[in-house]
Order: C-alpha cells, then sequence, then structure tokens
C-alpha cells in the first residue's frame, strides 16, 4: 500500500510538472548549482583571469536528467532554480584550450562550460552575458574623486571630534558661544558618557515608563540581524539541499516567516511619535507651521550615519578585499549606490525597485514616510476628536491596502523567503517590491502606534489604576504565544504543492499584520502601565540601554557584513546548523562593534547638533558665571553659589530615632525639573566644567529624619516613594526643582536596629581574642619570669 500511495504521488507530481522532492541519489545526479575554481591560485601571473558567471543549462537532444531539473526547479516556494549554474572559472588555467583572442572571454567560458557539462551529465550552457564578472591579475584599484571625497569627508569627521574632546579635556567649554557647544557636541568623553547612560533618565517622569520600547527596538534588531545571516548559505554554498531542506524543519519556521517581526519598528515609532507630540502640546499649542520643523529634525535624526554608511558603501568597501563573488556582491552595490545613492538620503527609496543599493534599508523610506504621516495629522489637526477620526482613517486605509494590492497583483500575502528570493537579497521579487516596502503597505501598525499612544496618554491623565485587572494576567502572558503563533502561521504557504486561492491570500496578508500589531499594542502598554514583571523585567533590562542605542547602527551596516564576508570566499563553504549559528553571532556582534565608532563619532553628536540649533535653552538672565577660558577654569561668585541646593545636608540622627518606628534614611538624589530651570543649566554647567575641582552639584546627598520631616508621605507609600516626595515638596519651594532618587544608594536606619551577628564575624572575633589574650599571657611571662626563663621561648618572643 505505501509503495502505491508513493507511485501515486510521483504520478501526480509528474503530470503537473513539478517534483517537490528528490531523494540524495537523485539529488547527486544534478549538477553542481555552485563551483568555484580557487580563486588566489589563479591570478597569480601578468593575464592570469578569473571569471564568475551565470549559465542557463539547454539541451539541443532529449535529456530526462533535464526534464528532472526543470521539474525539480518549477517548485521556487522552497527550491533553487537549478537551471541556472553559478560557476567561477579560472579561464587561463581550466579554459586555456579554449581561449580565442578573436571571440573573447565569455564565448571561452561558455564552451569551456560545455565542454565539462555535456561530459558528465550530456548538457550545455548559455551564458548570461548581464551576469559575468570577470577580475584580472594586477588590475588597477581604481580609485577616483568619489573614494577621495570619501578620505575627506572622514577626515572632518574625525578633526571635529579631536576639537571637541579637546576643548572639553582642557576645560574650555565655551557654553556661552553657540561655536563652543556645537564643538563639545562632538566630545567623545561626553559622548561615552551619554552611551552609558540608564534607560529612561530625563526631566520628564512619564517618558521613564517608556524604557520598555528600547528593549523593544533592541530584541527587534537583533531578530532581523539573525534573519538576515542565512543569506550567506544561499548566496553560494557547495551543499544547497541543506537550506532546501531547512524550510521542511519546523525550528527553521520563526526564521522563514519572521518577516513579520519587522511591523514592531512601525508601531513603537507611531507610539514614540504621538505621545512625545502629546506631551509637546502640554506646554504650547500644536500648529502647522511646526510641521516643516519636525520633518526636518526627523530627517536629520536618520541621514548623517545613514549617509556616512552610504558614502562608505558607494567608494571604500569595493577596496576592502577580492573574491569570487567580491565583483557580483560588492561592485554591483557599490555602481547601484553611486547611481541611487540620493533616493536613499530623500527617504524614497522603499518605491524604487531592483536596487541593490542598501536593499535593507527600504524600512528607513517606509518609516520616514509615515512620519511625515504622523506629524500632519497631529499639526494639521488640532481638535482632539478629528485628530482620532484621521487615525482611524489610517488605519481603516492601512487594514485594507495589503488585501488590495495581493488581489490586483496576485502577490504572496507575506514576503516568501525562497532560496532564488534570498540569493538575490530579495530585489526581483514582486511580493517584497510591491507589498513589503513600500510606506503605505505598512500603515496599519504605525496607526495602531499612533492610537495606543493616544490611549495611554489618556488613561495616564484619568489616573488609569491597573490593579484592577491582575486577574487578567494570564491572559497577558498568553500574547507572546500568539504572537508566535501569528508568526509561525505564514509556515503552511511552505507546503508542497499548496496553492492558496487569491481571496483567503487577501484576508490573511491584512488580518496577519492587524493581529500582530493589536497584540503587540496590548503588550506594550501592559508594560507601561506596570502591568506585570516577567515581560517588562526582560524588556527594561539595563543592558539594552546602550545596546539601544546602537542598534540603528548596526542594522546600518549588517548587510554589508554579509555581502563582503561572503563575497571574499575564495572557495565554496559548507553549510550547517552550526554555520548558521556562528554567522548570526559573528555578524552581530561585528554587528555592535562597528557601531560603537558610528554613534559615538557620528550619529550622537549630529542628534546633539540638532538639539542645539533647534531647542535652545532659554534663560530669563544670565548666570553671574566668570569663564576663563585660557586658563580652562569656570567659577560661580559667591552669592551665585548661594542659589545651588545643599549638596551635603544632614539632619540631626540620635533626636531622630528615639522610638519604635522612627527611621533615619541617608540618600544620593539626582536633581531634575520638571521644565526649562535656568537654575540646574548653571548646576549642569558648573559640575560638568572641571571634573578635577568641583563636585558633582547634580547629585546631592541628604540625610532625612523619615519619621519627623516626611510625616505627611508616609501614609500608603514606599521608603522610597516617601523619600522622592519629601525631597521633591523641599526642593520645590526653595528652587523650583525636584530629584530623583538614586535607588542602589539608599541607607535607612530603624529605631533599634540590631544588626544579626552571623557566623563569619563570630570567628573573626574568636581569632582576634585568641591573639591578645596570648600577646597578654606572654607578655606576663615575660615579666614575672625573665629571671628563671632566659634562653627560652616566649609567645612571640625568644629572650636570649
Amino acid at each position: 500500500m505505501k509503495a502505491f500511495i508513493v507511485i501515486c504521488v510521483l504520478l501526480a507530481q509528474q503530470a503537473l510538472g513539478i517534483i517537490y522532492r528528490l531523494n540524495a541519489s537523485e539529488y547527486a545526479r544534478l549538477p553542481e548549482l555552485f563551483f568555484l575554481d580557487h580563486y588566489h591560485k589563479c591570478l597569480l601571473a601578468p593575464g592570469d583571469t578569473y571569471c564568475y558567471v551565470d549559465a542557463r543549462l539547454v539541451t539541443n537532444e532529449t535529456n530526462q536528467l533535464f526534464t528532472v531539473i526543470q521539474e525539480y526547479s518549477a517548485y521556487r516556494k522552497t527550491h533553487f532554480d537549478h537551471t541556472i549554474v553559478h560557476r567561477g572559472v579560472c579561464v587561463t588555467q581550466t579554459c586555456r584550450d579554449y581561449l580565442d583572442n578573436s571571440t573573447g572571454l565569455v564565448p571561452a567560458v561558455e564552451a569551456c562550460l560545455n565542454a565539462t557539462l555535456y561530459k558528465s551529465h550530456g548538457l550545455q550552457t548559455r551564458v548570461l552575458e548581464d551576469f559575468v564578472y570577470c577580475s584580472k591579475y594586477g588590475e588597477p584599484a581604481g580609485y577616483d574623486m568619489v573614494d577621495y571625497a570619501a578620505v575627506l569627508l572622514t577626515m572632518v569627521l574625525v578633526l571635529l571630534n579631536v576639537a571637541g574632546s579637546f576643548i572639553d579635556y582642557v576645560g574650555c567649554t565655551g557654553n556661552k558661544s553657540i561655536g563652543g557647544r556645537l564643538l563639545l557636541c562632538f566630545s567623545f568623553k561626553r559622548n561615552w558618557n551619554r552611551l552609558r547612560t540608564a534607560m529612561g533618565v530625563g526631566p520628564e517622569p512619564r517618558l521613564t515608563r517608556l524604557k520598555c520600547f528600547t528593549g523593544l527596538k533592541t530584541i527587534t534588531t537583533m531578530l532581523v540581524i539573525m534573519a538576515h545571516s542565512p543569506l550567506n548559505i544561499a548566496i553560494s554554498t557547495s551543499n544547497p539541499e541543506f537550506l532546501e531542506n531547512l524550510y521542511h524543519n519546523a525550528a527553521a519556521t520563526f526564521i522563514f516567516n519572521g518577516t513579520l517581526i519587522v511591523q514592531t519598528f512601525f508601531l513603537v515609532s507611531g507610539f514614540l511619535l504621538a505621545y512625545n507630540m502629546l506631551l509637546m502640546e502640554e506646554k504650547r499649542p500644536i500648529s502647522w507651521d511646526m510641521l516643516p520643523k519636525g520633518i526636518l529634525i526627523r530627517w536629520l535624526r536618520l541621514a548623517p550615519v545613514n549617509a556616512v554608511v552610504l558614502a562608505f558603501v558607494a567608494t571604500w568597501q569595493r577596496h576592502l578585499g577580492s573574491g569570487p563573488l567580491w565583483k557580483s556582491l560588492v561592485h554591483k552595490e557599490t555602481t547601484q549606490c553611486r547611481r541611487d545613492w540620493f533616493y536613499n538620503l530623500l527617504y524614497v527609496n522603499n518605491y524604487v525597485d531592483n536596487s541593490d543599493c542598501m536593499p535593507h534599508t527600504w524600512y528607513l523610506g517606509a518609516d520616514m514616510q509615515l512620519s511625515v504621516l504622523g506629524l500632519v495629522v497631529f499639526c494639521l489637526v488640532t481638535s482632539p476628536k478629528f485628530r482620532k477620526m484621521a487615525v482611524a482613517a489610517a488605519f481603516v486605509v492601512g487594514v485594507i491596502t495589503p488585501a488590495v494590492h495581493v488581489n490586483v497583483q496576485n502577490l504572496s500575502p507575506i514576503l516568501l523567503v525562497s532560496p532564488e528570493v534570498a540569493r538575490n537579497i530579495f530585489v526581483t521579487d514582486p511580493t517584497f517590491n510591491n507589498l513589503y516596502k513600500r510606506g503605505h503597505t505598512n500603515l496599519v501598525n504605525y496607526a495602531v502606534g499612533l492610537a495606543s499612544a493616544m490611549l495611554v496618554y489618556e488613561l495616564q491623565q484619568h489616573k488609569f489604576d491597573v490593579t484592577k485587572y491582575k486577574k487578567y494576567t494570564p491572559l497577558y502572558y498568553g500574547l507572546l504565544l500568539f504572537g508566535l503563533f501569528l508568526i509561525s502561521s505564514g509556515s503552511f504557504l511552505y507546503i508542497d504543492g499548496i496553492e492558496v486561492p487569491l481571496a483567503a491570500r487577501a484576508v490573511y496578508a491584512s488580518a496577519l499584520r492587524l493581529l500582530y500589531g493589536l497584540a503587540l499594542a496590548a503588550g506594550v502598554s501592559g508594560a507601561v502601565f506596570k502591568f506585570e514583571n516577567l515581560y517588562r523585567g526582560v524588556l527594561e533590562w539595563p543592558v539594552w540601554g546602550p545596546l539601544g542605542r546602537l542598534s540603528y547602527a548596526a542594522f546600518l551596516v549588517h548587510v554589508s557584513i554579509i555581502r563582503t564576508v561572503t563575497g571574499a570566499y575564495a572557495v565554496l563553504a559548507f553549510s550547517s546548523f552550526n554555520k548558521l549559528v556562528m554567522m548570526f553571532l559573528g555578524v552581530l556582534c561585528l554587528s555592535y562593534i562597528i557601531a560603537v565608532p558610528l554613534w559615538m563619532l557620528i550619529e550622537v553628536p549630529f542628534y546633539e547638533v540638532v538639539k542645539v540649533c533647534f531647542y535652545p535653552k532659554k534663560r530669563e538672565h544670565k548666570p553671574e558665571l566668570t569663564i576663563h577660558q585660557c586658563e580652562g577654569k569656570k567659577d560661580i561668585i559667591y552669592t551665585e553659589y548661594d542659589r545651588l541646593p545643599p549638596l551635603f545636608k544632614l539632619e540631626d540622627y540620635y533626636p531622630c530615632l528615639r522610638g519604635p518606628g522612627d527611621r533615619y534614611c541617608y540618600v544620593d538624589a539626582k536633581l531634575v525639573a520638571n521644565g526649562s530651570s535656568e537654575l540646574l543649566h548653571v548646576i549642569q554647567e558648573y559640575s560638568a566644567a572641571n571634573n578635577f575641582t568641583h563636585y558633582d552639584h547634580n547629585l546631592i546627598h541628604w540625610g532625612i529624619c523619615v519619621t519627623k520631616t516626611c510625616r505627611q508621605y508616609l501614609d500608603n507609600h514606599t521608603v522610597h516613594e516617601t523619600l522622592e516626595a519629601c525631597l521633591n515638596s523641599s526642593l520645590q519651594q526653595t528652587h523650583q526643582l525636584q530629584a530623583r532618587l538614586v535607588k542602589e544608594k539608599v541607607y535607612c536606619t530603624d529605631f533599634e536596629e540590631t544588626d544579626n551577628i552571623d557566623t563569619g564575624e563570630i570567628v573573626v572575633a574568636v581569632v582576634l581574642i585568641t591573639i591578645l589574650t596570648l600577646n597578654i599571657l606572654g607578655t606576663l611571662y615575660d615579666v614575672c619570669c625573665v629571671s628563671k626563663s632566659v634562653g627560652k621561648w616566649t609567645y612571640g618572643l625568644l629572650v636570649p
């Protein structure tokens, strides 16, 4: 019966003209999909030539093997196109007998391949002339003016960072001049401190509740890098069957269906824009004239580091190495980036198809376009009612758009990462070009982000009590499983022989994005309100702070790393699961290592420049500061120093602890302000001016009698909340400032508090008492019996 079923399946496959599976022996009959002559052993002498070509298999006679190749290749979802082979050929060695100067390299390579393949498989080839990449011994590097311009740009950036670091180091801060403030944006020391700053530190306490977004963005970036890591085995491998069989491995489901996670970026972007705009609206009305400024600031936030990476890809990346695939992968990207660079910098590259210039940055274009839409909604629609209607309209359009595209253009509902799509790094795939990367097709989750932020803000205004809903905690924990189910749900599209009806594909395309966005919005909203501590604890892990700041630069460079590593392979590499893991870890680590200088020297300096230019610090009057630029000093005169909050302040300790329940706490607290504070600005400048002679007055150190000074704040508050409220009340009255406790530096003592003595302390005491006793006894013996014990030992003393 089993044999009968197998025969029926094979007959059905043959009738359809598609072969879904080949056993190992049948697969071994196919011509090698990839083959490389050794590259470096080829180019040893003048005239040596190496060519990497794509060639289509053909036959002039009936050939059963060729029919098998065609029918196996027809199923593109999980199979390579084996009708096109990819060969790296040492022309001057392998094809020496076919070289003829009158015909050129391509006919010689084609004749050489034909002879080899006809002998081994009875097949011939036709070289695809658009996919021929040849290298010659001693080929000039080809430096041009664009390369030198990139060097000049790099030198200018380095000099700015050196100058900014120097004036910061010697103490000549120049904070009064715009030039000095701009140069300080490039201070390496300050930017290193910014990189190490904890998440959620700032004067607006509500923004500190958004720490979870840093972890969410960082994890998503790492998952994107993981999903792109297998690209190298799709581009070139000695065992392509490994990747083809991987589609039938349940563990690999999340790699091939993980394209959905990019929707996380759009939801987070929409949420942050809307929330920040609502906070801004509390201080000043939002109007249409803020729209151009908002768009420019968003462009300046993304463009500097993107422009530098783009400049490197278009110039010096091609000079980093060589290899059989170097020109097809690296030089090709360089050429197309020189052609299409302005699309990338204008952030419309996601509407330019078939471009190999940093194709993964389609997301930046889509995000920029959706950010413009979000700014339009908030700047032009000032009525809360009509603003909600505008967001609702965007949501409806976002839900409908994917279904329309799938239905009209007959697309897949998700980006199917088939072997050939991955080998071409997605750029030729219709679903990638028309559904996946467009700005308007990703609108739904951006609208969900906008709506979520508006809802969270409104609930915060009404003092929403999340504890009433703790009974739904199991459902909240189920959101992660639901999200994983949505990601893995696309695996049915890879099942052999499955053809989903067009209408079902259209509904699935819209429903998948929508359900994922709603689940994610519920998850992040719960984290903002501290609904539980497991998911929130993971997302607010302090390590995500520095990594989150580096994630944008790491995202920009990771595909270039994959290209250069793969292009430099001199021979074919064997693919395995272990290699996939090592490739992911290698690309991930290298991406974040490269991201450090990009963030320190380019991204954050220009971000600070934008703050200096567009958000100048307003002062009611100039503080009475004496700045000695030449001497590198900065002093505050006595009357001005008197205005600072006491750096150290201790309330009476013993009178505080007189009865049960009395408590005294010594705390460190960081000064902040709700709005613009001229005094806080003075404190920050004075503390930063000279680390060798000035205390850090941003951090105050106070001893507080909690049960007396803070009695009114004790009810229904934790110790930390009580202390912080008490400090804020005192500082607000005297200096119009507030404070945030440094939680790990809060030390409290209670009345009649006794320390528990542990075993280690007892042992130490016994040892000390023993030593003391021996010394006393030895001394007494020496004094009383010295005349009778000459030449004998006492403890620690030999009397002669």
